[in-house]
């Protein structure tokens, strides 16, 4: 005789299955838990990461820029800019850096900056070579209406990379312009920032770069004159 603690109905479920069943629950439970905890972690991480290589990227372009206005200044005996600052009532500064370096204004003017380029005594401002180690193609944008602006190479929101020469004849942090960019800064600036304090090293009271010239890149804040700021020259601690 079969013993009838050993049968079991069709269709039931002995204890230790369920048992079985709702652990299995649990663990899926717990799994879905974990992975949402690591993607909280994970995604700031990613976030900062990428900001990280962006804010690199745009630190490198300035500093490729400030040698190329130097090597430009050693063949001109001028910065971009420095030597007809009228200039900068058409232009921002950051065209003005573009013109100089890439050679960028003729393509959209009819006739260059200076006058007629033609003319064996054309003063050669705007000489016609490269003075930076990578394709203007990467660099150059049009930024809040402004054709062949300099870009810092955010991929979601580029945004200028601002260039202020020392206007000759001027001192302190009256020789910068803010207005040079203002295209570009106004309504993207830090909170409580402005330019003046921005540019001044308190060690001294005189703005960096004195009798030279400023580039201004944007953080990942992605507002101008805050610390997070890619510059041409180290901040006073």
């Amino acid at each position: 005789m079969r013993n009838k603690t050993e049968q079991s109905r069709p269709g039931s479920v002995s204890g230790r299955s369920r048992a079985g069943a709702a652990f299995t629950l649990v663990e899926l439970i717990v799994v879905m838990f974990i992975i949402g905890l690591l993607m909280a972690l994970l995604v700031p991480t990613i976030g900062y990461t990428v900001r990280l290589s962006l804010s690199v990227g745009a630190k490198t372009r300035v500093h490729k820029l400030a040698n190329a206005a130097e090597g430009y200044k050693m063949k001109t005996g001028y910065y971009p800019g420095q030597r007809d600052t009228s200039q900068l009532d058409t232009y921002t500064g950051s065209q003005i850096l573009a013109a100089c370096v890439f050679d960028y204004l003729y393509e959209y003017i009819e006739t260059t900056p200076f006058g007629d380029e033609t003319d064996p005594n054309y003063p050669r401002c705007y000489p016609k070579s490269t003075y930076c180690g990578y394709e203007e193609d990467e660099s150059l944008e049009t930024l809040n209406d402004e054709a062949n602006t300099l870009s810092d190479g955010f991929w979601v929101e580029s945004m200028a990379i601002c260039y202020y020469v020392s206007w000759p004849g001027q001192t302190g942090t009256g020789q910068f312009h803010e207005t040079d960019n203002d295209e570009y800064t106004t309504g993207n600036i830090a909170d409580g920032e402005d330019f003046t304090t921005f540019i001044t090293d308190p060690s001294y009271g005189l703005p960096y770069n004195d009798k030279e010239f400023l580039l201004i890149s944007a953080g990942p804040d992605r507002e101008f004159f805050s610390d997070d700021d890619a510059t041409n020259w180290e901040k006073a601690e």
